[in-house]
């Protein structure tokens, strides 16, 4: 996988899924995910020392456990998963307007837990209705002194992460002609 061009990752993964019926399967996925540090990190060390030396940022690893049901028709689904993800090594990136650099460093451990709702009915009219939650729970689950000198203590949210998410969606497709409205949702 990657995010954009920055990051690129390897999963390593294994799952099992059982068909209890046609309509309905249940499944369960184990996985590592192995991230190496992107080229700033070999910026932190310019000018530590007289000699180079090797970055100091250590891959990023996370164990993620997916498990979950799905219910299928012609006329409705409905999908209920649930996630564990256990980050180590977190990246993080600071900016330094002095010397224009973006940094990245490790920013300790982390637990995602969570699960989402999925599901979709088929309406007269050519016409879809469509709508999902997600709810995330994202501590910090080791303490640690970020690079600004304030203390990370186990059990803080991580930042930038939401809490809920949830979107509804009506879908019209006929032939050529599709359209969609839709309302997206991000809690705190």
């Amino acid at each position: 996988g990657s995010v954009t061009e920055t990051y690129k990752w390897v999963e390593r993964s294994i799952g099992v899924n059982y068909a209890f019926t046609h309509e309905l399967n249940a499944y369960v996925n184990y996985g590592q995910s192995t991230k190496p540090p992107d080229v700033s990190a070999l910026y932190g060390n310019i000018g530590a020392s007289q000699t180079p030396i090797p970055p100091n940022v250590k891959p990023e690893y996370v164990n993620n456990i997916d498990a979950g049901v799905r219910f299928r028709t012609a006329r409705y689904n409905l999908d209920v998963a649930f996630f564990n993800r256990d980050f180590n090594n977190i990246f993080s990136e600071t900016y330094s307007d002095v010397t224009g650099i973006t940094l990245t460093h490790n920013a300790g451990k982390a637990l995602f837990r969570g699960f989402t709702l999925d599901g979709g009915v088929n309406l007269p009219y050519d016409l879809e209705f469509k709508g999902n939650f997600g709810y995330t729970s994202a501590k910090y689950t080791e303490g640690f002194t970020n690079v600004n000198g304030s203390a990370i203590t186990d059990g803080m949210w991580r930042p930038n992460v939401p809490k809920e998410t949830a979107t509804l969606e009506l879908d019209y497709s006929n032939g050529p002609w599709f359209a969609k409205l839709d309302e997206h949702y991000i809690g705190s």
